[in-house]
């Protein structure tokens, strides 16, 4: 019986098969051996995250099985995560700082652009002096950004006379709003060109088409101000959802605010991800490896692991590199995986690992192909069930689970010791 859980998540790691890779995923090519011998001792198979290609967000209301109608925007969610109190008649949007053409500054040419730091501040504060149209100002309309992490930002639009609508589609040319505050990830190859969009409203009501108005003067008013960027919005929210709180005794340990926000929701304590800046890929995964193992001792706990700057997975894919992404896999195995199960050895631990969802490295984008998935329960001691590569084709012959599934099956599969008082 196990003590504890560990629900780990490889971001973007599964995909399609490739031409360029002899009709092979990245997962199947890389080096995995400690992923391998895991899957040997446990159950696997195939997960649906979502039916379309989701956001890391959407995918984690899903992997916690919550209700997928109350997800409130990831804008919202990036301000809760940061620390800040949501004010009541205001609307969130997530901000992507955007490099874009020297020829025509509509055209994005790096959709995720991160400046140096003094840069950074420089644009923020320019950002945040944009005077805004004599019309809005009478209205008390304000805005304000705040940068979050690397290329990330959250803006907050207020107004202490007309209410404010989040009824509005996105800025960002990647994202596509497909219902109620879901969005799907568009594809983004690189001959495609990619534009900002101007925000929409979504029903036909003053409030929206003011709301949208203010989003694009905003966006329109933050190219070139520090030359060659600007930014774009996407997912904007207005509302935190009231969600059981069903994960007493678990600990999401992230860097990214909108993971710290959902576990915040659903009742996790929340630990904010120790990073030390090194040239040494080992030394960063093991640090890694030490956090995790050492909360284990304690809490359930459940970790995205991405991978410094561009090296993670999911960003090898988003740069359309294939070969990049299966090292990045194998990095993540050798100096993750294996110092973490040296730490976990005498410990009943049970062990979930999926993908948040499929990242493709032709089209650059997240794509809404399964993810493989493992439950492997440390305090049983028992022989390989048998010898595996673990990767998206072997998995077809495990369960195949839809949104929601996967937490299910574990509780079934997991049985924890509970201390009696």
């Amino acid at each position: 019986m196990a003590k504890h859980i560990l629900f780990l998540v490889i971001d973007g790691m599964a995909e399609k098969p490739l031409k360029q890779l002899s009709g092979r995923t990245p997962l199947e090519i890389a080096k995995k051996p400690n992923l391998d011998i895991l899957a040997s001792y446990g159950t696997c198979g195939l997960l649906q995250v979502l039916p379309f290609a989701p956001e890391s967000d959407e995918a984690m209301f899903s992997l916690l099985g919550l209700d997928m109608s109350k997800f409130p925007g990831r804008g919202i969610l990036g301000w809760y995560g940061s620390g800040k109190k949501p004010l009541k008649n205001a609307v969130y949007l997530r901000v992507n700082i955007v490099k874009v053409n020297k020829h025509d500054p509509h055209i994005v040419d790096d959709v995720e652009a991160s400046l140096p730091n003094k840069q950074l501040e420089r644009f923020i504060r320019d950002i945040n002096k944009i005077n805004l149209p004599q019309s809005f100002r009478k209205l008390g309309i304000k805005h304000r950004l705040i940068h979050t992490v690397g290329h990330r930002a959250v803006l907050e639009i207020t107004s202490n006379k007309i209410k404010l609508s989040d009824n509005i589609t996105n800025t960002h040319p990647s994202y596509k709003i497909i219902l109620g505050k879901l969005t799907k990830a568009l594809p983004r190859p690189k001959w495609k060109i990619l534009k900002i969009r101007k925000a929409r409203p979504l029903n036909n009501t003053k409030n929206a088409k003011l709301t949208a108005g203010v989003v694009n003067f905003v966006v329109n008013s933050s190219i070139n101000m520090v030359k060659g960027y600007a930014i774009v919005t996407r997912g904007a929210g207005s509302k935190l959802p009231k969600l059981e709180k069903s994960y007493n005794g678990w600990l999401a340990v992230s860097k990214m605010p909108i993971e710290v926000a959902i576990g915040k929701l659903v009742g996790m304590k929340t630990k904010w991800l120790k990073t030390k800046h090194t040239k040494s890929l080992k030394y960063y995964y093991e640090n890694l490896a030490d956090q995790i193992g050492s909360y284990l001792n304690r809490y359930n706990v459940y970790f995205q692991i991405k991978g410094p700057g561009v090296l993670g997975p999911d960003t090898r894919a988003h740069n359309g590199d294939p070969i990049g992404k299966a090292k990045a896999i194998s990095q993540i195995d050798k100096y993750f995986i294996e110092p973490l199960l040296y730490k976990l050895k005498n410990k009943d631990t049970a062990i979930v690992i999926t993908a948040d969802h499929s990242t493709s490295s032709i089209l650059r984008s997240h794509i809404d192909a399964p993810v493989p998935w493992m439950i492997v329960d440390l305090s049983k001691k028992k022989q390989p069930i048998k010898q595996m590569k673990w990767n998206e084709k072997t998995c077809r012959k495990g369960k195949r689970l839809k949104d929601g599934q996967l937490v299910k099956l574990v509780k079934q599969k997991v049985k924890i010791k509970t201390n009696k008082k």
